[in-house]
């Protein structure tokens, strides 16, 4: 394993990697799934046969490394009794590559594979693209719709990963939606896309407990607005009063000069 900053190595029993195999990675998933213990400490990140890997110490004091094949793999639930400082770099490690366009525009992919940001310098972040597909004639992007949709529904079926902003999603892909006349657009992979929203809908209308979830909703937004009228009405309250006190002051004031 290539070695990617200068790591904190212990006295430990060294294992042969699983991954050792040129075929067969050996995710967080199947490191979980053969139910093996979780790592105590991450010793070192780097490049396997697999890609981006990370090697960790076990409590019995031997040594694995891990394949982390997307970002995603870096906030699996395997790694939660690392300390903090550990997951922060190794999902920072498995986060995908800046790129330099061919127009100079630096772009990274985030949580799906449709979604980027516009890197400025020192890395600060200028733009979000939360539906960033090519323009495509209408049957294309249809096929490219659906494939974002599938994989917007994977990941927020999976449970962990980086953050995903879905009513951000959807409002990009409105947006692209507008543009209809163009023989070659994003109104394909947004009407597609669009597709599935309202099927989800459909489904959960049919299928889901919907009646309980709206119920808790409004709920929830009738106590925020009670909550925050009180709130207005205290604040209005004091500044009236700091405003009386201010003119018994200035009249006690005058009295006093006079």
């Amino acid at each position: 394993m290539t070695t990617h900053k200068n790591a904190a190595r212990v006295a430990v029993v060294a294992e042969p990697c699983p991954n050792g195999s040129v075929n067969t990675p050996w995710t967080p998933d199947h490191h979980a799934t053969a139910k093996q213990p979780k790592p105590i400490k991450l010793l070192e990140l780097g490049t396997g046969n697999h890609g981006k890997c990370a090697r960790f110490v076990f409590l019995e004091g031997w040594e694995r490394c891990i394949d982390l094949p997307t970002e995603a793999d870096a906030y699996h639930p395997l790694f939660d009794d690392l300390p903090s400082a550990e997951r922060t770099s190794l999902r920072k490690h498995a986060e995908s590559p800046v790129v330099t366009g061919a127009n100079g525009v630096k772009t990274q992919q985030r949580a799906l594979s449709f979604t980027t940001r516009t890197v400025g310098r020192g890395g600060y972040t200028l733009d979000f693209n939360e539906f960033d597909v090519p323009e495509e004639s209408y049957c294309d992007g249809f096929i490219t719709g659906y494939r974002c949709a599938g994989e917007l529904l994977e990941a927020l079926k999976r449970g962990y990963g980086p953050h995903i902003d879905a009513r951000s999603i959807v409002r990009a892909v409105v947006r692209a939606s507008n543009n209809k006349g163009a023989k070659i657009s994003r109104h394909g992979a947004a009407a597609a896309f669009m597709t599935v929203v309202n099927d989800a809908l459909k489904f959960l209308a049919t299928h889901g407990a919907h009646g309980k979830y709206i119920a808790g909703k409004v709920e929830q937004a009738q106590e925020y607005a009670a909550g925050l009228a009180k709130h207005e009405a205290q604040e209005k309250a004091a500044f009236v009063e700091r405003m009386r006190q201010a003119k018994a002051g200035k009249r006690a004031a005058r009295g006093g000069a006079a």
